[in-house]
């Protein structure tokens, strides 16, 4: 690809961009064409959806005159959104503070060769405005009180010094040079919200609405610095969790950034999958995956604290696709984004400066050192090779080369190609939403009020039938529910039952190999009172029998034996673990065929429910295709895969507490007599004749054999217990957010079309005169959007082309 080749792309889709915005403003100017949606009214064009169309227009302008690629990070409050930046940028860029500290959105631009950070912050009238306002409100007696009880708070002397600068008319700089003064930055201004949130001073997110307003930081991403030149620029956007700090506004201004975005990464917390804040997130996230073309990659942070039986890397790739389904299994990345950003601030460190920095300077050094050194931490880093390993040790356990190398790398090497393609994506959006904005204005003007109103009328009596639709559909999803747990409580009792089998067959046989080595140990036994070295030569001789009875076919145990006996604590427990593996191993064969049964069935149930739901809406989806001009409504309904959904946990070292006991008794042995008559019997090999006995104390180690059967027994019923309960829960949810994503895309689609119909019988209380000026604005509007579309898919087929080349010489 040539820079010729893409600056030729870049002029057309800055045409396009200038013509489309040109379009809006000249809708904007028409006030009769635009008016707010009446309260229980929606529709799909009113000023305000307007104004939001035309910022993000203005902002993929903004990203077209640079190529510039937006990679959006999201992610809700402590799930190391900061953490995961820095580990990208390589260096420590964002506060890792336990308050939010991302009040208003933030820019992170690579910048080749630009080793120290900086911050520019060049929009800051609105916050000189707002200092102005503060002022004021400082002076009134109330709220000097209130000022006084907010420096009691546990920031008292952050908000100190922000309450002076405000009195002494501090004013911005607009340039904000390393870290300690980026940070200071982000503090206060953090600080600023809160105030004016305190004061009853409206602060003006208002005004940061478009890219080109946010503060951006300039550094050179050390993973991409020795990477050949970009035709093009690479942007971290840092945005607002919806759940931080409490601050409503952030979740408009979270949904507004995000619709500016090239594409998202979205940082999750490996141990709090699932909640509620991710939902919120997820909601906001499944509105812009068709903008950013599916350039939607997940981050599932923390994976270090993973634990024995906590999900892997496959069962949580999964477990998050089941939870949104805009992600796809190769686009999520299980990893620590802390042990990421600790190996590359260590390994930066060796380069820049040999050696670490003090620890008592920079904490990072003891977080990175204690967690891969040990407790000799101190005394080890002096040492540059090992530290270097240690670093590079800590790297690859952090898992963060995939995501590095699959998105950022990636979104580096193709740059220009992403922004273009972002903007013809909008481009198009928008365009189709105009003509059929525009084309059902003018039909309504069109139509008499006796026309009108019987299509209102069926507009609402199909909103009736969504609801009685989404309810029989609903009542059919529980149906095959209820027929999913029935088999899947099936599967599980067979493979419960025959875990059950196996584990009883495995306590015969240890039971068994006791009884073969009693055998064995009676040989040794009659041998007693002969020499050292002849004594071990038969105990070894007697393990040698016991080794080869146990791997014979033979069946000499007594069924009626309750305990397993062992010379040492220390053997019975070995035999313990080595049942405990067999346990496991059990289970684990029993997990596979829990998946390969339970796979099929759901395979079928999946297509009963989409087959029944999609027959519960077809008609009301023709009708409304028709009406509403689209085919793209589709019911997407999806079963998560069963490998993701089950995993049996059972503790066998919990399971080997207190199973042993310790038993001793007087026992008689018997040893052949010494002298001529013993060596006479023993020639005839006489059981009978020719022997001595003696009394010993003997201690033998125990195990209960019932109480170990009755303990695995229970550990296996609790190893089982809840999952199909658990696999029927995330069929569930991953098949409601399926329907309701149907049911709330046809809802707004045919409420947007009822509230234009309703505009119209507004329009008809117009005089004649005012109709047709209007109906003359509409057509001339409309002439030539249908080229205007063409152009723009034209585009975006030149586009993947140029796309698949990029991919092929990658």
């Amino acid at each position: 690809m040539t820079v010729s080749s893409l600056k030729s792309y870049q002029e057309e889709a800055t045409r396009l961009l200038q013509q489309l915005l040109d379009l809006l403003h000249n809708v904007s100017h028409h006030s009769a064409l635009l008016n707010d949606a009446q309260t229980t009214e929606q529709q799909s064009f009113t000023p305000s959806k307007l104004a939001s169309r035309i910022s993000i227009l203005n902002g993929e302008m903004a990203k077209l005159e640079n190529l510039e690629m937006v990679l959006a990070i999201v992610g809700t409050a402590k799930a190391g959104k900061s953490t995961t930046i820095n580990a990208i940028v390589g260096r420590e860029i964002m506060p890792n503070h336990n308050r939010p500290m991302t009040a208003l959105p933030t820019l992170i631009r690579h910048t080749p060769l630009q080793k120290e950070p900086q911050l520019r912050f060049d929009h800051i009238e609105p916050i000189s405005q707002l200092f102005a306002s503060l002022r004021d409100e400082l002076k009134k007696p109330e709220i000097k009180e209130l000022s006084k009880e907010l420096l009691k708070g546990p920031d008292d002397s952050d908000m100190a010094n922000l309450l002076e600068m405000i009195q002494k008319h501090y004013r911005f700089k607009t340039r904000y040079k390393g870290t300690t003064a980026i940070y200071e930055f982000l503090q206060m201004f953090n600080d600023l919200v809160r105030l004016a949130d305190k004061f009853g001073c409206e602060f003006p997110f208002a005004e940061y609405s478009e890219i080109n307003q946010l503060p951006v930081i300039e550094v050179e991403f050390a993973h991409l610095a020795e990477l050949n030149q970009s035709h093009g620029r690479l942007t971290l956007l840092d945005t607002p969790g919806p759940n931080e700090a409490g601050q409503p506004h952030l979740r408009t201004m979270l949904r507004e950034q995000l619709q500016k975005a090239s594409a998202v990464l979205s940082v999750m917390d490996y141990t709090q999958l699932g909640l509620d804040a991710d939902d919120e997130m997820h909601r906001e996230l499944g509105q812009v995956a068709e903008m950013v073309d599916r350039r939607m990659f997940a981050l599932v942070n923390k994976f270090d604290q993973k634990g024995a039986n906590t999900d892997d890397e496959v069962a949580t790739r999964k477990r998050v696709v089941q939870l949104a389904h805009f992600f796809s299994e190769d686009k999520v990345f299980p990893v620590s984004s802390r042990q990421a950003y600790w190996a590359n601030a260590a390994r930066g460190a060796i380069t820049s400066n040999g050696s670490l920095p003090d620890y008592r300077q920079h904490p990072w050094v003891e977080e990175f050192a204690s967690s891969v050194l040990g407790f000799s931490w101190k005394s080890q880093l002096d040492n540059i090779d090992t530290v270097k390993e240690a670093a590079d040790y800590l790297w690859e356990q952090s898992k963060f080369s995939a995501p590095l190398e699959q998105v950022i790398i990636s979104a580096y090497n193709r740059t220009g190609v992403v922004a273009l393609e972002s903007a013809s994506v909008r481009l198009l959006e928008t365009a189709a939403a105009l003509e059929a904005f525009l084309s059902q204005r003018s039909s309504v003007l069109n139509e008499s009020i006796e026309e009108l109103q019987p299509k209102i009328k069926r507009l609402q009596q199909s909103i009736d039938q969504l609801s009685d639709n989404e309810r029989k559909t609903r009542q059919q999803l529980d149906k095959t529910l209820t027929k999913a747990e029935r088999e899947a409580e099936k599967v599980f009792s067979t493979v419960k039952k025959q875990a059950l089998k196996k584990v009883d067959g495995y306590f015969k046989e240890g039971k068994r190999l006791e009884i073969k080595k009693r055998i064995g140990q009676k040989k040794s036994e009659k041998n007693k009172g002969t020499s050292a070295a002849e004594k071990n030569g038969i105990e070894h001789a007697a393990g040698r029998m016991w080794e080869a009875l146990s791997t014979s076919n033979a069946q000499d145990f007594d069924p009626a034996e309750k305990k397993l006996s062992y010379d040492t604590r220390k053997e019975a427990k070995a035999r313990l673990t080595m049942i405990g593996r067999s346990v496991e191993k059990i289970l684990k064969q029993g997990q596979e065929s829990i998946e390969l049964s339970a796979s099929e069935v759901l395979q079928q149930i999946e297509k009963e429910l989409t087959a029944g739901a999609q027959r519960e809406a077809e008609e009301l989806l023709k009708e409304l295709e028709q009406r509403l001009g689209t085919d793209d409504l589709v019911l997407n309904i999806s079963i998560p895969e069963i490998a993701g959904c089950i995993k049996s946990k059972l503790s066998m070292s919990e399971l080997m507490n207190d199973v042993v006991s310790k038993n001793t008794e007087m026992k008689t042995s018997w040893y052949r007599s010494s002298g001529v008559w013993g060596t006479v019997c023993d020639w005839f090999n006489s059981s009978d004749w020719g022997w001595d006995s003696y009394t010993e104390e003997v201690t033998q180690f125990e195990v209960d054999l019932s109480k170990v059967r009755n303990r695995y027994s229970k550990a296996i019923d609790k190893a089982f217990e809840g999952l199909s309960d658990k696999l029927l829960e995330q069929i569930r949810q991953s098949v409601e957010q399926g329907i309701n994503d149907f049911y709330i895309q046809i809802s707004d689609a045919v409420k947007q079309v009822q509230g234009n119909y309703q505009q119209g019988l507004r329009d008809h209380q117009r005089t004649q005169e005012e109709k047709q000026e209007i109906l003359d604005v509409l057509e001339r509007l409309n002439r030539h959007l249908p080229d205007y579309k063409k152009d723009i898919e034209a585009l975006q087929v030149e586009l993947e082309e140029l796309s698949n080349l990029k991919t092929e010489a990658a």
